[in-house]
Parts: C-alpha cells; sequence; structure tokens
C-alpha cells in the first residue's frame, strides 16, 4: 500500500479547508510552511506545539502575515528556555532576524503554564495573555475537522490501492466536505463568526 503525509490548513470559523498538501516524507513542518507563503497576508496561522520553528517565523514574515503559535520550553530557542524558567514574568519579547516575536504566558491554577509565541503586536491582544490563549482555543476546529474526516466520512477507507486513485478519494472529500461546511456556515455559521470576532 502506497504510504503518505497530509497537512491541511483549516479556516477556523467556518471549518473550510483552505488547502491541502501531501507528501511521502514525514515533513508535516515543511508542508505547514509552504502553505503560510501561499496564503493572503490578512491572515493568522494558529499552530500547535509541533510547528514552531526558523523555518515558519521567516515564512509569515516573507508574506507579512501573523502567527500564533504554542510552544515547549525546551527548545533551540534559548529565549524561551529563559522565559520558561521566569516564574513572574508573563509577557516577553525578542528580535529574530529582525521580527520582534513576542512571548507570552499563560498562568494556569493546575498543571504547567502554557507558552505561546506570536508576531502579533500587543496592542491587538491588549497586553493579556488570556486574549492569546483564547485565539488560539479557536484551533480546536482543526481537531473537530479532522475528527469528521476519519470517524464520520471514514476518509482513510481507501478503495484503491494506487497513489492517485487515492488523492482523487481525499479530494472528491475535500470538495463535499467544503460544500457541507460552506452551507453550514451561510445557514448560521456567520453569526457565530461575528460573535467570536467580537468577543475576542
Amino acid at each position: 500500500y502506497p504510504k503518505m503525509y497530509t497537512v491541511k490548513a483549516v479556516d477556523v470559523f467556518s471549518g473550510v479547508v483552505l488547502n491541502f498538501d501531501h507528501s511521502i516524507k514525514g515533513d508535516e513542518i515543511g508542508g505547514a510552511i509552504d502553505m503560510a507563503a501561499s496564503m493572503p497576508s490578512n491572515i493568522i496561522g494558529i499552530y500547535d506545539r509541533f510547528y514552531f520553528s526558523k523555518r515558519l517565523i521567516r515564512s509569515h514574515q516573507a508574506n507579512m502575515s501573523k502567527f500564533i503559535c504554542r510552544v515547549k520550553v525546551k527548545t533551540t530557542f534559548a529565549e524561551l528556555e529563559k522565559f520558561g524558567k521566569q516564574k513572574s514574568k508573563v509577557i516577553d519579547s525578542y528580535t529574530f532576524e529582525g521580527v520582534k516575536i513576542y512571548l507570552v504566558k499563560v498562568k494556569r491554577e493546575r498543571g504547567e503554564d502554557i507558552i505561546f509565541t506570536t508576531n502579533l503586536e500587543p496592542e491587538f491582544w491588549n497586553n493579556c495573555p488570556e486574549e492569546i490563549y483564547n485565539l488560539y482555543a479557536l484551533r480546536w476546529e482543526i481537531e473537530t475537522n479532522n475528527r469528521e474526516s476519519t470517524s464520520m466520512m471514514k476518509l482513510e477507507q481507501w478503495r484503491s490501492k494506487f497513489h492517485n486513485g487515492i488523492l482523487q478519494e481525499i479530494y472528491a472529500h475535500l470538495i463535499l466536505l467544503n460544500l457541507t461546511k460552506i452551507s453550514i456556515f451561510l445557514e448560521g455559521g456567520i453569526l457565530m463568526a461575528e460573535y467570536i470576532i467580537i468577543k475576542s
């Protein structure tokens, strides 16, 4: 059987898949970076801990777009490790190749603090770490989207053993999923999207 690794960009308000990439190599970061470079400059990319890298920063800088990324404290970024050890500080910044990166810590009553990096200016999130967390929480739509594809629509149950046949099934699935999501969004999702934008 053929093997492929996939990555997709999903609009968190509507659930519509905006971009899809596949590779025979396990390079999800590379796929996400290629997508970030091709996206409009007025987007905010939201990423899980796996994706933060120098390549990601450069990609967003190249097309002047914004990102929010949850991060691990133990990384190749010395600034992150230092920030993670400072218990009292919740917002800090450093400059990477001319890009100002903000470090944001969200305190939790139980468990470890959550740390984010972003190139969104603090005025956008009112210097309030919880606002960054609220924006990041919109990413849950991606997990819902994946669950719908695999559990409800059985995306991983192929009818072909060939690479092109599987790709045809994936693209047919994405078209059906997007048409459904767009219909739902036009029927009632617009009000939800406006509510989330106003609240954020």
